[in-house]
């Protein structure tokens, strides 16, 4: 059986202020893949509301192609 050991008073230190430092390389791959992902999300939305509609219309085809006499034409 395994015993539980009380972890090291000790920790990690903290990054220090000097090397804290942004660039502009970094600004800008926040900045572009926030670009992206906000452009990605309503696009993938579209993608999929579109494949809802395609799969509740495929159903009612689907569903007069076997009860023929079930359609609303008359």
């Amino acid at each position: 059986m395994y015993k539980i050991q009380a972890p090291p008073e000790w920790g990690i230190e903290p990054v220090p202020s000097s090397h804290r430092i942004l660039g502009f390389l970094d600004y800008f791959a926040l900045w572009s893949s926030l670009g992206v992902g906000l452009l990605a999300f309503p696009l993938t939305l579209v993608d999929k509301t579109d494949n809802g509609f395609a799969d509740i219309y495929s159903a009612a085809v689907s569903g007069q192609n076997l009860v023929p006499r079930a359609t609303s034409g008359g």
